[in-house]
């Protein structure tokens, strides 16, 4: 994922998954819980798709999305059916979601060490 998609600022890699409540069109994020907060996505920004390396026909379908509270890029794991929130990008009001025990503690040290420097995985 290109840096420039999300500023460095405020950026925790997750990597979590999430239940999709609601897609639009049958395709795209609508509404994802995440830790039994309830997300509406405003925006799709981006798609893009990430083939597994080591399966040729399997991969993730990603998204970068702008909710109320942030931008986010989810992914669909095509090969199991699952998704999942691969990075969080909190807006001003709602950083307090990236501190607050949401994330687990893998995550929160890895924001320490990094100075919250978005993490290439």
């Amino acid at each position: 994922m290109s840096l420039s998609l999300l500023s460095r600022r405020h950026v925790q890699a997750v990597d979590e998954p999430i239940e999709m409540k609601e897609r639009r069109y049958g395709f795209s994020p609508k509404v994802f819980r995440w830790h039994g907060h309830c997300y509406r996505v405003d925006s799709v920004e981006r798609c893009w798709t990430r083939a597994e390396r080591r399966r040729r026909n399997e991969g993730h379908l990603c998204f970068l999305v702008r909710c109320a509270e942030g931008k986010f890029v989810v992914y669909q794991d095509l090969a199991a059916n699952t998704w999942h929130l691969s990075r969080a990008r909190c807006s001003e009001g709602n950083k307090a979601l990236l501190s607050r025990g949401r994330l687990g503690g893998h995550e929160r040290k890895v924001r320490h060490e990094m100075g919250a420097a978005l993490v290439r995985r």
